[in-house]
């Protein structure tokens, strides 16, 4: 016998520790090799001995037995899931535990909002304009100390105008707007060529010698764009949410090189950065969440999954037992995530996946397609206090809805068009299947609004396409919180007009006023236009900056705009593009002041 010490171990092994001295057959006890730890406390708890009657020892090394013997030693750790016992059931609940107890009146900030701008800079704040002028100008020294950019906060606005306005007016290229023959003056009057690509080129939203390499700790793929995301979203998070919300993913269009984009055949818009939005039935998104590619835990909260961590991270804001209604599809939907939601009074409902929901034989499709469309089956089990219902439902395929609060029952009725016959015919639908249809298409109305007019400018930087889609996303809330306070109704792309055109073309008065000014010039100016049909006048902050507002001749003469005025002039404001007269009897150049 001899003894060698292997990784700290003391072992016993007989003359020849060599694979050909060893044979399956005639392996007993004089052969088996002993560790012994070095602490006598576990000498004899640790020895163990490896059976061979049933492996080929010839064709494994001894180094891999030897480490085999010592993980066949240690005990499994593994614990089993708790079984969850489905039976046949239903749930219902009463309007008393359903219903919405939360405040949704808007905040005295909100109410005091005025115009389409003013909407607008509500989500995108000056505060916000001003550290992306702050960013870029130091972008610019970082990529060319000799030459700094300088751009202003008014720069940067009228960027942003200009990007909405092309929103509007698509043209191929951006250097077409300012082209001969296919430029627009709503573009190019404002800036010029050189400079708007200038200011595309050095605007930024970070300081790069903050940034963490990739592959060390605390690196984050999204750092470039960061900052502003946590801004805008600081802002959205001010309004209170409806009753019903909804989450879903949605695509950013875009093919620039990034190790972020996602491909998805089934979506319209194949290529793409993938976000996560909780929106609400109007459509508008109170969260968002770029995907990153990691499963962020949010401190306090347990592990539910990656897709269903989403759902958590996402509803912190949420007001907790108001009764809330939170849908969501089947890649987010489980049975831990819905069992969280209703502990915290968010009552949920969500299409689900068979292998999702444990223990729980739901019925194939073939069974449920003799019994022919409308054919439902509930089942119901209680999970930590909370009860579940799932329902399979049978339309065209077998759908499943798992929920906290609502099942099959009331049973509603749907049309539907049956190929076979050719006509259209009324079939049971659950109850949990009509809410859900009712209330989940939240993100995809905002993708539809958002689709419009959507800035389309490109470029090789991948987080200029994320900050075009902030401003669109920003202009989209700015307009469905203008139609919650505003009974006057007006389209989205008069909406867009009005803020890039504000943007652009509003600046600072040299002379201050004392007191507010008066609206009564623009009271008339709104009467006049029910009246009949009139020319554009300009935005309320255009006609009121102070600037640039100078007489121009035309040729041909026409009719004032002042309210009060019937006459016509050859004279208009070079700004405002609006006849006004000025002679020694009349001067309605008092436009602009009042």
């Amino acid at each position: 016998m001899e003894k060698n010490l292997q990784n700290g171990h003391l072992v016993f092994c007989s003359e020849s520790d060599s694979d050909d001295d060893i044979r399956p057959k005639s392996y007993n006890t004089k052969n088996k090799s002993t560790v012994i730890s070095e602490t006598d406390s576990e000498t004899e708890d640790n020895s163990e001995t490896w059976s061979t009657d049933d492996c080929d020892l010839e064709s494994i090394p001894l180094a891999d037995r030897m480490t085999a013997m010592q993980q066949d030693s240690k005990p499994s750790t593994k614990v089993g899931k708790p079984t969850i016992h489905w039976k046949p059931g239903h749930l219902i609940r009463g309007d008393d535990e359903t219903k919405f107890a939360g405040n949704t009146a808007l905040p005295q900030e909100v109410l005091e909002l005025d115009t389409p701008v003013e909407y607008f800079q509500y989500f995108f704040t000056k505060d916000i304009v001003q550290y992306i002028v702050e960013q870029s100008n130091l972008y610019s020294i970082q990529c060319r100390p000799n030459k700094c950019v300088n751009v202003s906060a008014g720069e940067i606005e009228q960027f942003i105008g200009t990007a909405l306005f092309m929103s509007v007016i698509q043209l191929p290229a951006t250097r077409h707007y300012w082209c001969k023959y296919l430029g627009h003056p709503a573009v190019g009057d404002i800036i010029s060529c050189n400079r708007w690509e200038e200011i595309k080129c050095f605007i930024h939203f970070c300081d790069n010698s903050n940034l963490v390499p990739a592959g060390e700790p605390n690196h984050d793929k999204l750092f470039k764009i960061r900052s502003l995301l946590d801004q805008v979203c600081e802002r959205l998070l001010q309004v209170p949410k409806e009753e019903f919300l909804a989450v879903d993913e949605q695509i950013i269009p875009t093919k620039c090189r990034s190790s972020l984009k996602q491909y998805n055949p089934s979506k319209p818009h194949k290529w793409g950065f993938k976000a996560f939005v909780l929106s609400g039935v109007s459509g508008f998104s109170y969260d968002y969440e770029i995907f990153a590619q990691t499963n962020i835990i949010i401190p306090g909260a347990m592990d539910l999954g990656a897709s269903s961590n989403v759902v958590v991270r996402l509803t912190p804001t949420v007001s907790r037992h108001v009764n809330h209604k939170l849908f969501f599809d089947n890649w987010f939907t489980s049975v831990p995530l819905e069992v969280y939601l209703h502990k915290e009074g968010i009552q949920s409902v969500g299409t689900v996946r068979s292998n999702r929901v444990r223990g729980c034989i739901l019925p194939k499709e073939a069974a449920m397609k003799k019994n022919g469309r409308g054919s439902m089956e509930e089942k119901t089990a209680t999970v930590d206090g909370v009860q579940l219902s799932v329902v399979s439902w049978f339309d065209n395929k077998v759908v499943n809805t798992l929920s906290t609060y609502v099942g099959c029952k009331p049973e509603g009725e749907i049309k539907r068009l049956f190929r076979k016959g050719k006509e259209y015919k009324m079939v049971p639908c659950p109850r949990s299947v009509m809410i859900y249809n009712d209330y989940m298409g939240c993100v995809d109305l905002l993708d539809s609004m958002l689709g419009y007019y959507r800035i389309q400018i490109i470029s090789k930087k991948w987080y200029l396409k994320i900050f075009f889609h902030l401003v669109d996303l920003a202009c989209v809330n700015s307009w469905l919180l203008w139609r919650r306070r505003n009974t006057d109704y007006m389209p989205l792309v008069d909406f867009k007009v009005a803020v890039a055109e504000a943007l652009c073309k509003t600046g600072k008065s040299l002379s201050k006023k004392r007191g507010r000014p008066s609206n009564q010039l623009q009271k008339q100016l709104d009467c006049k236009k029910k009246r009949s049909p009139t020319a554009d006048l300009p935005q309320h902050q255009v006609r009121l900056d102070g600037i640039d507002h100078m007489p121009i001749w035309l040729e041909n003469r026409g009719r004032g705009k002042y309210p009060e005025c019937k006459g016509k002039s050859y004279i208009a404001c070079m700004k405002c593009s609006v006849t006004l007269c000025l002679n020694k009897e009349r001067n309605c150049f008092k436009f602009h002041n009042e």
